[in-house]
């Protein structure tokens, strides 16, 4: 039970110091799922297993609110020599609100990314690390990947766009140009399939004038190679017409000719 509480702890119980002196004690506060944690470290902490405890929990108003508290437990005594428990807490509640907010969010941007096939990155470029997104690892052919070296990344882009690939990063990086990078690249997976690749990606600076430096590159990733497929699937298509259309124009026995706007005739067959 209580001995003694301060005006602080007093507001954020809900209750006036009378009562939580009346025979009240931090166990009955506890929200239902977690009173027997504190239960159990308060043994640990009166067998002397441990000179203190830190802990995290919810506490339940006089209102019926729930709040966050996180704190500390020190086993102390009295001039007769008493075990008593000193607390310090303090109120986290907004805390772990803001803490779930940003979790439901990261959630949706997961589902979003996943949903779409879209990876997403983020480079420390002094350390040369490069953290994926499990969609991205997907897309390069690493899935049980998270982690790598920026270099072991550039040694996969295809050897025809390796260079300009390099170049457009390297110039992100100095500074000098936007802050914004976008490009398409194809890159090889360890099995050797290629695969098309669009990069968009912002770069964050610190520092000013000489010494401003990129501090992280944050972006994200989209696999192109099925539109890319389709693209040249349809360029060969029309081709492909376009030679079948000459030849039946260089083959017919009446004469042919085609003319810009202008009334100029720019093609003509041998009939004509």
């Amino acid at each position: 039970r209580f001995i003694a509480v301060n005006d602080r702890y007093c507001e954020m119980t809900g209750y006036s110091r009378a009562e939580l002196l009346a025979g009240m004690g931090p166990v009955g506060l506890d929200h239902p799922d977690d009173r027997g944690a504190t239960q159990d470290r308060h043994r640990r902490l009166s067998r002397m297993e441990s000179p203190f405890y830190d802990y995290e929990k919810r506490f339940i108003r006089k209102d019926g609110t729930v709040i966050w508290l996180r704190g500390s437990v020190t086993l102390v005594r009295d001039m007769s020599g008493e075990p008593l428990m000193a607390a310090i807490v303090k109120d986290i509640t907004e805390q772990k609100i803001a803490e779930a907010r940003l979790a439901d969010s990261e959630e949706r941007l997961r589902l979003a990314t996943e949903a779409g096939h879209i990876g997403t990155f983020t480079i420390d470029p002094e350390a040369g690390i490069a953290c994926y997104s499990p969609e991205l690892a997907r897309i390069l052919g690493v899935p049980d990947v998270t982690q790598a070296r920026v270099e072991d990344a550039f040694a996969r882009v295809h050897r025809d766009d390796a260079a300009r690939v390099r170049s457009l990063y390297v110039a992100a990086l100095d500074g000098l140009g936007e802050d914004r990078l976008e490009m398409e690249f194809r890159f090889v997976r360890p099995g050797g399939e290629v695969r098309w690749i669009a990069w968009t990606a912002r770069v964050h600076f610190s520092g000013q004038g000489a010494n401003r430096r990129a501090q992280r590159v944050v972006g994200v990733c989209l696999d192109l190679t099925e539109r890319k497929r389709i693209e040249t699937a349809l360029v060969d298509e029309k081709s492909a017409i376009a030679m079948q259309l000459a030849a039946i124009v260089a083959s017919s026995e009446d004469a042919m000719i085609s003319a810009a706007t202008d009334g100029v005739v720019t093609t003509w067959n041998a009939a004509a």
